[in-house]
């Protein structure tokens, strides 16, 4: 019955039900507050969920992964991740769908509060544990930024207490968000491994979208891509010299190349001296 109240979250249904157990004597298990707890994250009430997942004394795997998503949905990402990382700990040993549903929350509840700060530390910690953004990954990110390709890269607009946005804070947001896709890429290039053709496409559109140096950047990112394509010849593959700049780059990668544009923009000279870009092309 909890987790059918769960499942529906109804977590005043849920609350009540643990009421009547305990008039009956009979004592909440594990199992039944982890469903507690899934109740209040459904109806919203995150403070709640969190303060009933840190009064379980054992909890087990599903009622950590619960309560790591309680803990990013009330806005406190940053001990998500410090349990994360704790070694020893059952959050540090979660895998799998668990840990990709964690990862999820998190991604989806620090971009939602426009906090690329906190999101740029999700990526880095769940690289830090060994794991690569797979592709369903990268699409939960470009929904949660509202730049799916298939609807269009229109930014979304954003509110306040008073209202709209002025555009001067959209413009901003818009480029915090350009610029953590850029960092994507880069965390992406620092592992030796291609960008994928998602990541690659979306970065390109948005900042066709966003115009001045968004804009630009997509052009040499374009450059540098074209100029580490993998050439095939006789079933062999030839890497072109030039798909290599580690002595001759300006930069140290294209996010650095955003932020210093204006500075470096004079030491350009060709794709030799970008960023190596390399794009997996299904």
């Amino acid at each position: 019955a909890m987790t059918a109240a769960a499942a529906v979250g109804d977590h005043s249904r849920a609350l009540d039900l643990l009421a009547r157990m305990n008039s009956y004597g009979i004592k909440a298990n594990v199992k039944t507050m982890t469903a507690l707890v899934s109740a209040c994250i459904s109806s919203g009430k995150a403070d709640l969920a969190v303060d009933i997942f840190q009064r379980l004394p054992n909890p087990d795997a599903h009622a950590v992964e619960k309560g790591l998503i309680a803990l990013s949905l009330a806005g406190r990402g940053d001990d998500a991740l410090e349990m994360l990382l704790d070694k020893g700990t059952i959050a540090e040993k979660i895998r799998g769908k668990s840990l990709n549903k964690i990862y999820e929350a998190l991604f989806r509840d620090s971009i939602a509060a426009n906090d690329y700060s906190l999101a740029r530390r999700v990526m880095k910690t769940l690289i830090a544990k060994g794991n690569i953004p797979s592709k369903a990954v990268l699409q939960k990110i470009f929904q949660n930024m509202s730049l799916t390709l298939k609807e269009g890269l229109v930014s979304n607009v954003s509110y306040s207490d008073s209202g709209f946005v002025t555009r001067q804070t959209q413009n901003e947001l818009d480029n915090e968000k350009f610029q953590f896709l850029l960092f994507l890429v880069d965390e992406i290039k620092d592992r030796n491994l291609p960008c994928e053709a998602s990541l690659y496409a979306t970065t390109l559109q948005f900042g066709n979208h966003l115009g001045g140096l968004p804009r630009k950047m997509a052009a040499l990112l374009v450059s540098a891509k074209s100029a580490s394509d993998v050439r095939v010849k006789d079933n062999m593959k030839l890497i072109d010299e030039s798909s290599s700049c580690e002595d001759e780059c300006i930069v140290s990668g294209w996010e650095d190349l955003f932020l210093t544009f204006d500075e470096v923009r004079n030491q350009i000279d060709g794709p030799l001296s970008l960023p190596k870009l390399e794009v997996r092309i299904a």
